[in-house]
This record gives C-alpha cells, structure tokens and sequence, in this order.
C-alpha cells in the first residue's frame, strides 16, 4: 500500500511542477523526480521497490496516449466505413 501512496505523490508533484514550467523544462525535471522515488523506494525498501513506482508512472502517463490512438482509430474506421476516407 505504501508503494502506491508513494507513486500518488510523485505524480501529484510532477503534476504540479508542470503547470508553471515550460515543456523542455518539464521533461528533465520529472525524470528527476521519478528516479529520486525509485531511489527513495529502495531505501525505505517498500514492498516493489522501483518497479511499482515505474509502473504507476508509465500507467498513467502512456495509457491515456494509447486511449487517444485508440479512440483516432475507432474514428478512422468509422469514417471509412461511411466511405468519406
């Protein structure tokens, strides 16, 4: 459970630095903050160590891109299937 309240943190924290920065500022940034929660995870020796922490990061960060790509293909298919593409 402390695995997950850990990774909620993180995010809330990658969240709200990204507001105010700027984009190529943001990335290096939340690299940073994703290895010192690893780092901190093996120290504090949780239950998955980095692995729950680099998963609840790439899960929510990359699962919304792949909801997008899914959702222009369902678009696409439909739009072919009316023959307009």
């Amino acid at each position: 459970m402390f695995t997950l309240a850990l990774t909620l943190v993180m995010i809330w924290i990658i969240d709200e630095l990204r507001r105010p920065t700027k984009k190529y500022f943001w990335y290096p940034i939340s690299i940073v903050i994703v290895l010192g929660t690893c780092l901190l995870s093996m120290i504090w020796g949780l239950d998955y160590e980095w692995h729950g922490i680099l998963i609840g990061y790439f899960f929510l960060y990359f699962f919304t891109i792949i909801l997008y790509l899914r959702l222009l293909e369902d678009i696409f298919h439909l739009l072919k299937r009316l023959g307009l593409c």
